[in-house]
């Protein structure tokens, strides 16, 4: 129904002399209201006509949702009620809010409200309906609007960034290192967001501004376009912010809904962004729009099943390792592990004997085939104790910049701490440019000279070597 609700919601906006209200459409009405799997944002009743060849027209709808009363408990909201005008006076209106009514009761809810137009009251008086607004002196206060952000918002924007820095250092704790100054100026906002060439523009914004003040924000969200080798178009929201005074009053969900709307406009497949796991708040706000947490989604625990696959990919990696070194690099000819070594070592029924441990990447369209992993395995320090080593990391090509790269370290990361490790480290070689800029962006620190160290390896004949030096001793 919900196309037809869409159209009567339109009709509605018409009928109260406001056109331009309706910012929602179909796929909106969809998700919000038949998607959450229980929990939807509304319901509704729909009246309906029959026609002789026995086609149903819908002719009216009431749209309701639950609110919370702190004196009285469970109590039920109706958003609207509409008939269209060809069936008004025959009783439609009466039949939908006698359906609304008797849900209230049956739901053990103590009140129904609803509010309506000061010159469109007659309908209402007619069941008995009290006016709050004249009885208790309630009256309805819209706090803000949602529009596209402008030029003339950059000051506003950078105050808010900075007050989001704070706010982050509030919530991540004090000896992280996130900065609370804003890394733009209102200059590069305006250059970068707002410039006249809009092929040149790297974000776009909405903002929530006051109704009391249209001068004055209260929120904004920052996003631009991003590309999936697997889905295509999708939207990042690279921040969202709602000023304290604010918050509570669906302004987020209101900024997040624009820029939903906007991404289904633009054929977009997925929305996305991130947040701190310990912002408990901005994590349950979330979770409450029926997001997904795919942190995880790429890590599964590798099995024996996957040894054909991972010997396959530690060859491509071979090959990409060696296509990023120096040209004079000098490799040795031994064999790569085969298929049963790999076996044995790494999936024999007795787990105090396995070598290693792995994570795998698993292809959503096809779940038998393997997209990249991540082999480590424990190691100790005299200084730190437990810690992990992280052996090789590799990401087929064409799923690279998904994310898989950042969820398998991230396994082995989460995966490290479960067992009180205090360090994660691994190599990588120098001249492997992107390897080395990736791992850079998750904060690692390089020890390579701030140790000291110097690395060495030695290889089975020389192992055999120095091994018989402990025989003849």
């Amino acid at each position: 129904d919900c196309g037809a609700i869409d159209t009567m919601i339109r009709e509605l906006s018409v009928y109260e002399k406001k056109p331009d209200g309706p910012k929602l459409d179909r796929q909106v009405l969809e998700r919000d209201g038949f998607d959450r799997l229980g929990d939807p944002l509304f319901r509704t009743f729909v009246a309906e006509r029959t026609a002789d060849d026995g086609s149903r027209e819908p002719i009216g709808y009431a749209l309701y949702y639950s609110k919370y009363n702190t004196w009285e408990g469970r109590t039920l909201w109706m958003e609207d009620l509409y008939v269209k005008s060809e069936y008004r006076g025959s009783g439609v209106g009466f039949a939908l809010m006698q359906a609304v009514t008797k849900q209230t009761v049956d739901e053990g809810c103590a009140r129904l409200e609803w509010n309506c137009l000061d010159w469109n009251q007659k309908f209402y008086k007619k069941l008995g309906a009290i006016n709050s607004t004249e009885t208790d002196g309630l009256l309805c206060y819209p706090m803000f609007t949602i529009r596209e952000g402008r030029k003339t918002d950059c000051r506003q924007l950078v105050d808010m960034i900075v007050e989001l820095g704070h706010y982050f250092k509030t919530v991540t704790g004090v000896d992280n290192k996130q900065t609370v100054s804003p890394v733009v100026s209102i200059g590069q906002l305006e250059e970068n967001g707002f410039c006249a060439d809009e092929s040149r523009r790297m974000f776009s914004t909405f903002v929530a501004e006051s109704v009391a003040d249209p001068n004055q924000l209260v929120g904004y969200t920052m996003y631009y376009p991003k590309f999936s080798t697997w889905t295509g178009r999708g939207v990042w929201m690279e921040s969202l912010y709602v000023r304290q005074e604010f918050r509570g009053t669906g302004a987020g969900a209101a900024l997040m809904a624009a820029v939903a709307k906007k991404a289904l406009t633009d054929g977009c497949e997925r929305f996305e962004w991130d947040s701190y796991e310990c912002n408990h708040g901005s994590m349950a706000f979330y979770k409450k729009l029926g997001s997904i947490d795919t942190t995880h989604d790429y890590q599964i625990v590798g099995r024996k099943e996957d040894c054909r696959q991972l010997v396959d990919m530690f060859a491509e990696l071979g090959a990409h390792q060696k296509s990023t070194a120096d040209p004079d690099t000098k490799w040795t000819d031994d064999p790569i592990v085969s298929v049963q070594q790999l076996e044995e070592d790494g999936f024999c029924a007795e787990e105090s004997q396995r070598q290693f441990r792995i994570f795998v990447a698993q292809s959503v369209a096809d779940p038998q085939t393997l997209v990249g992993y991540v082999l480590y395995y424990p190691k100790y320090s005299t200084w730190t104790g437990r810690g992990v080593w992280m052996e090789s990391l590799y990401v087929k090509r064409e799923c690279r910049g998904t994310g898989a790269g950042v969820a398998l370290m991230a396994a082995v990361a989460n995966r490290a701490l479960t067992d009180g490790c205090q360090r994660f480290e691994w190599d990588c070689f120098e001249l492997n440019h992107g390897s080395v800029a990736f791992y850079k962006k998750l904060g690692p620190i390089d020890i390579t000279h701030d140790d000291q160290t110097v690395v060495f390896r030695l290889n089975a004949p020389e192992m055999r070597q120095l091994a018989a030096r402990a025989k003849r001793s």
